[in-house]
């Protein structure tokens, strides 16, 4: 897993699991740490960019509650569109009173 850490939000590069280690939750409690690292930072949110046609990846992300931004047309190569998916660690309201 690669997160970059910025001054409101994480960015996370990376995440993946071997093919013979996945489906034992190994993902998930790297991420868990990051978000909670995030938290810790006082971050509002992480994103992450996904294939938009990679269906696993935005169900396993949607399930750990990251929702859609926006379509991020040719962004792999120019040929191949992103979906930008965010995941709030505070509450926006909070997060706009803030001072950067």
């Amino acid at each position: 897993a690669i997160m970059e850490f910025h001054a409101t939000h994480a960015h996370l590069n990376l995440l993946a699991t071997a093919a013979a280690h996945q489906r034992r939750g190994h993902a998930r409690r790297l991420l868990d740490w990051l978000v909670d690292s995030a938290r810790i930072a006082g971050l509002e949110r992480i994103i992450v960019e996904v294939r938009a046609d990679n269906a696993k990846a935005l169900a396993y992300y949607a399930n750990l509650g990251f929702t859609c931004k926006r379509r991020l047309v040719g962004y792999y190569a120019w040929r191949e569109d992103a979906l930008q998916l965010v995941r709030l660690l505070m509450d926006p309201k909070m997060a706009a009173g803030r001072p950067l």
